[in-house]
């Protein structure tokens, strides 16, 4: 499923050559308690690094990506790719693609990079990965984003030169045989 992570990430790359992006790739939520108990979710990078690294906000960078799963993969029979006694197994996987985008670049930016994201992907040891017909899904509550994924701290929108967007998108693919264990 990284390869889907990596797909998007170069879709990214592509489509906005003239931005300066860091693209932080798979993402896992951590929690960090304090002496006082307070529970302190952190985005930690969970692949392609050798360390773990904390996502953060950056004023270096136009645009900053980062990517989770957001619900468990789930298997299905596919009967239309099954055959003879081999049967295929369809996966499908949310992936929550969490966009800050300076708000120099207006409001629109979240728009064209959603409408934008590729249906289809055709990448290495799959036999196919599209999108689910109900995605992308935008959600603009740039507070609740910020507090799930940056922390319980102060937020006050107009004080940040951010906009936070999330992005649920829902992957259905079926991996070749051969790669499958």
């Amino acid at each position: 499923m990284i390869e889907i992570i990596e797909a998007i990430d170069a879709y990214t790359t592509a489509k906005y050559p003239q931005l300066d992006m860091k693209l932080w790739g798979f993402c896992e939520l951590a929690h960090k308690t304090s002496t006082n108990q307070s529970d302190q979710p952190i985005p930690m990078t969970a692949y392609g690094y050798q360390e773990r690294k904390q996502v953060a906000l950056d004023d270096r960078y136009d645009v900053i990506t980062w990517m989770r799963w957001v619900n468990p993969l789930s298997h299905n029979i596919n009967e239309d790719w099954s055959f003879g006694r081999n049967e295929a197994r369809e996966s499908s996987i949310t992936v929550r693609i969490v966009v800050a985008h300076k708000v120099e670049l207006g409001e629109n930016f979240i728009f064209d990079f959603a409408s934008g994201l590729p249906a289809r992907l055709n990448l290495t040891g799959f036999k196919y990965v599209f999108m689910d017909d109900g995605s992308p899904s935008i959600d603009p509550d740039h507070e609740a984003i910020y507090r799930t994924e940056l922390g319980k701290t102060v937020y006050e929108k107009h004080r940040i030169p951010w906009n936070l967007y999330t992005v649920d998108v829902t992957f259905n693919f079926i991996q070749c045989e051969e790669l499958t264990p």
